[in-house]
C-alpha cells in the first residue's frame, strides 16, 4: 500500500538478516576485563568463522540488542547466541533475563548463562527465567576453546545450514 512502508521495509529486513550468507554474531556479556582477553584467545584459537562481539554489563547487551532486527532501520545483526555473565555492573545477567522475558521478539535467541558460579540455586533461577544452558566458565583456555567451539557447533552452525 502506498504511505505504510514502514512494515514492509521490516519484513524485508528480517529476511536480509536471516538469509545472510555470514553466520550470526556470539554475544557476550562480560564484565572483567582479564576474561574478555581470554574468551577473544580462545575465540581465535577456535577458528571460528563468525563474529564475537563484546557487552561489558547487562544495559550493553540491553542497548545491542535494541538496535538489531526486526527493529526498522536496525543497524547491528541478530546475535545467534548470547552468552551471558550474571554478575556485572549497572544490570545484573538476572536482570538481562528478566527483560528478556517481556521482549516476544527475542523468544527464539538462546541465551546461555556463561558464569563462574555454580551456585545450584543460580542455577535454578536462571533456567526458570529462560536461559537454555548453564555453562560454568572454565578455567584452561583448552576446555574454553572446546566449549566455544560446541556452542558454536549447536547455535550458529546449525541455524546457519538451515537445521
Amino acid at each position: 500500500m502506498p504511505g505504510s512502508s514502514g512494515p514492509d521495509f521490516s519484513l524485508t529486513r528480517i529476511n536480509v538478516a536471516v538469509t545472510t550468507p555470514y553466520p550470526a554474531p556470539i554475544l557476550v556479556a562480560e564484565d572483567e576485563e582479564t576474561d574478555v582477553i581470554l574468551l577473544r584467545l580462545a575465540f581465535k584459537k577456535a577458528g571460528l568463522a563468525t563474529e564475537l562481539i563484546v557487552a561489558h554489563d547487562g544495559r550493553e547487551v540491553i542497548e545491542y540488542l535494541d538496535q538489531s532486527p526486526p527493529r526498522v532501520g536496525a543497524g547491528r545483526p541478530l546475535p545467534g547466541v548470547l552468552l551471558l555473565d550474571l554478575k556485572m555492573p549497572r544490570m545484573s545477567g538476572f536482570e538481562v533475563l528478566d527483560w528478556l522475558r517481556g521482549q516476544p521478539r527475542f523468544e527464539g535467541l538462546p541465551v546461555l548463562i556463561f558464569s563462574s558460579s555454580n551456585h545450584e540455586s543460580d542455577v535454578e533461577r536462571a533456567l526458570e527465567m529462560g536461559a537454555r544452558e548453564y555453562l560454568v566458565k572454565p578455567h584452561a583456555i583448552q576446555d574454553l576453546v572446546s566449549l566455544l567451539r560446541d556452542v558454536h557447533e549447536r547455535y550458529i552452525a546449525l541455524s546457519n545450514n538451515g537445521k
